[in-house]
């Protein structure tokens, strides 16, 4: 299968896509995981884990906006 220069960059950009929904996806679930973080009294960790969880939505967020870069520079 020979790949031409437009379908290579039509797979970088889906990738993109593809890696952008994945990190999205985790910050959701990151999102959700904190807050329900906050409403468990029971959690004896639970400072700890909701550092670690919006620390883990921050390098999310960095991610998806580099993606964003990429995929607008892949257009050009």
């Amino acid at each position: 299968m020979l790949i031409t220069g437009q379908d290579t960059e039509e797979l970088s950009i889906n990738r993109i896509k593809s890696q952008k929904d994945q990190i999205s996806e985790i910050a959701r679930i990151s999102q959700n995981l904190l807050e329900k973080s906050f409403n468990s009294s029971t959690f004896p960790q639970r400072d700890s884990i909701a550092k670690d969880l919006k620390k883990s939505i921050l390098q999310s967020e960095k991610t998806l906006l580099r993606l964003g870069n990429f995929q607008a520079v892949a257009r050009q």
